[in-house]
């Protein structure tokens, strides 16, 4: 998919533009990656010159990613593989189980910028306690590729984790990708938690917020689910249960203390136009 896809390669491009995001959320490791990536880091300094969009949008992608560690958090599995991760350090939250083996996967481009970001947190800070995380390149809609690296992980049931992919994904990729988890979780058994549940909501966001050029560019509300009953149903095509959902992380959002030290209302509770989900099959 990343070789000639332009498509991929824009993707691939937003994982900059998160990590940002993610630094000014404070998210585990992102501000000492932007600083490894930029050669120093101003959050502090552009705070008080940051939008009201932007923060609603810092919010987002915030609650987005602590919902998913929190499901991840819940699942028994013997090992983690998270695709589509971008430069986010998941497996290295002290908030994650260590002890399991945890695969952090994306396009060969993201992966190559990572191990750098990498050597450059490992050179400040010392080696990670996490002694099974890894990364590895891996493009999802490749056939058999998810397969493939899922046999290299730890016997026993997996945790496969995604935070925002399908949102990018046309109706047949999305299915094949659907399938191609539900054939490896028959195989291995556990889980998938994915915070990709988007539905299309009737309140359009104003052409001036935070990302809508992006989101026209993508077809994001093309790519949304109608409802989140009717997601339910497509994921129940291949035998998939949500056995859990989350729109709100249990923790207070920093981009809300950024919106109030402004002057401006807190995100939370923020729009239900999108949930993360904790999947089992059924069978």
């Amino acid at each position: 998919m990343e070789k000639g896809n332009s498509r991929a390669t824009a993707i691939s491009e937003t994982a900059t533009s998160l990590l940002y995001m993610k630094a000014v959320a404070r998210l585990p490791w992102m501000r000492e990656a932007a600083r490894a990536l930029w050669g120093g880091w101003l959050g502090e300094e552009r705070e008080p010159s940051l939008s009201e969009p932007f923060l609603r949008g810092v919010a987002h992608f915030e609650a987005r990613y602590r919902t998913v560690s929190e499901l991840v958090g819940k699942t028994r599995c013997h090992s983690i593989l998270e695709f589509g991760a971008g430069l986010s350090f998941r497996g290295l939250d002290p908030a994650m189980p260590s002890h399991l083996p945890y695969l952090d996967t994306d396009l060969p481009a993201v992966i190559r910028q990572k191990r750098v970001l990498l050597a450059g947190l490992e050179a400040e800070h010392g080696p990670f306690d996490h002694n099974q995380y890894r990364l590895a390149p891996l493009d999802v809609l490749e056939a058999d590729a998810l397969a493939k690296l899922a046999e290299h992980s730890a016997g026993g049931p997996i945790c496969l984790v995604n935070e925002g992919l399908l949102i990018y994904l046309d109706a047949d990729a999305k299915a094949r990708l659907r399938d191609a988890i539900a054939s490896l979780l028959h195989r291995h058994g556990g889980e998938w938690v994915t915070g990709d549940v988007y539905v299309r909501s009737d309140a359009a966001p104003p052409p001036e917020s935070f990302g809508e050029g992006f989101r026209r560019r993508f077809r994001i509300r093309e790519n949304s689910f109608e409802s989140f009953e009717a997601a339910e149903r497509w994921f129940a095509t291949r035998g998939l249960q949500a056995v859990e959902r989350a729109s709100q992380s249990s923790r207070a959002l920093q981009a809300d203390k950024l919106l109030q030290r402004h002057g401006w209302k807190p995100a939370s509770p923020l729009p239900q136009s999108r949930q993360t989900w904790r999947l089992a099959l059924t069978e």
